[in-house]
């Protein structure tokens, strides 16, 4: 029978290369756990947003999407989101809103202890980075930003 002799070096490679692969699934299961969280945290943003059915002063109807995340983005300190806001009526319209979220995956209670204070600011970001001379944007961008002030998000659990 041979015998396989490894020296210091090689487990040393080996070893590192086995800790990497541990991590890397390790901050893909962390991500992901905060990702939803994330997800959960702007549907809550979105239900207080959604009491607005009409771009004040007009009978325009207004929907707000979903958040969809922006696969392309890569960088894995932040999720990107895009929410879409439909307009009604005679000249329909539709606005995206990008945001952001910045994440910790070595230590999510960082990120959960933040959120009541970024999450809001997150959206009202994106809300302003609109690029549009729509005077309907205009008129239902205050409504939002109004709105946003009395969102209260309550606090995500921590992940397992």
């Amino acid at each position: 029978m041979k015998r396989l002799i490894i020296t210091e070096e090689e487990k040393s490679r080996i070893l590192g290369m086995h800790q990497n692969a541990i991590s890397r699934e390790f901050l893909t299961e962390q991500t992901a756990d905060i990702t939803k969280q994330v997800e959960a945290a702007y549907n809550q943003i979105l239900t207080t947003l959604r009491t607005i059915k009409m771009v004040p002063g007009t009978d325009s109807p207004v929907t707000f999407g979903n958040p969809v995340k922006d696969t392309s983005n890569t960088d894995l300190d932040r999720i990107f989101y895009n929410i879409t806001i439909n307009v009604g009526g005679q000249r329909p319209e539709n606005f995206t809103v990008k945001v952001g979220s910045m994440i910790n995956v070595s230590d999510p209670g960082k990120v959960l202890a933040a959120w009541q204070n970024y999450l809001i600011g997150d959206f009202t970001n994106g809300i302003n980075n609109v690029q549009t001379n729509s005077k309907t944007w205009a008129t239902l961008k205050n409504a939002i930003l109004t709105y946003l002030k009395n969102v209260k998000l309550t606090t995500p659990t921590q992940p397992k």
